[in-house]
């Protein structure tokens, strides 16, 4: 896999603001997209991207998947709780970021991005709902598959499972509930409109 131009450790991940998934027509088929209103106030840079790619018709990002625990224990940590995806935006302007996600909370989300091949970017500050802010600008990359879509529903499980073990399930219901839970939010997140 080709590394993106800099250091993930050198970035402290965007915060997510708001999440919502809407099927657009033109995009992913009719699958549901998975729009992120991400907290930029820190961030001027990814604002001004969104405001470029505004006034281009397109643009070029290098991605990849992964984890900040592995690089912070410094070898893969046995229970894996967060998943990074790395953003390098090449065109309209030269942008780097990290958006984590909380692999129990925030499965369906991934699962929805991976699904669909693309995420939909929306810079904000807290409080910003997708619902008050439909009309403001964003951004779409395509997130073409590159092998972590095999190794994600195993990361997905074992996550489930843990959650629900913690919630008081014994190991067979956790797992029999986390099953569950990935094949329904499956069906939902692959249906086409």
């Amino acid at each position: 896999m080709k590394s993106l131009g800099f250091k993930p450790e050198q970035l402290e991940p965007v915060p997510l603001v708001d999440i919502k998934s809407v099927s657009v027509e033109g995009y992913s088929e009719g699958k549901f997209l998975p729009i992120l209103i991400i907290d930029t106030t820190s961030r001027p840079d990814i604002a001004e991207l969104v405001e470029f790619h505004q006034q281009t018709s397109s643009g070029d990002v290098e991605f990849h998947w992964g984890s900040r625990e592995i690089r912070r224990s410094l070898g893969a940590p046995r229970k894996l709780d967060t998943i990074a995806l790395y953003l390098e935006f090449k065109r309209p302007s030269s942008v780097k970021f990290i958006l984590e996600f909380n692999i129990a909370d925030q499965g369906g989300l991934i699962e929805n991005i991976l699904l669909a091949n693309v995420i939909c970017l929306q810079p904000g500050k807290e409080g910003d709902q997708f619902a008050q802010d439909m009309n403001k600008d964003r951004i779409f990359a395509e997130l073409h598959p590159t092998g972590f879509e095999s190794e994600w529903p195993r990361l997905w499980r074992k996550s489930l499972i843990r959650k629900y073990r913690k919630l008081g399930l014994n190991k067979s219901d956790s797992a029999l509930v986390a099953h569950n839970t990935m094949s329904n939010l499956r069906s939902v997140l692959d249906s086409r409109f």
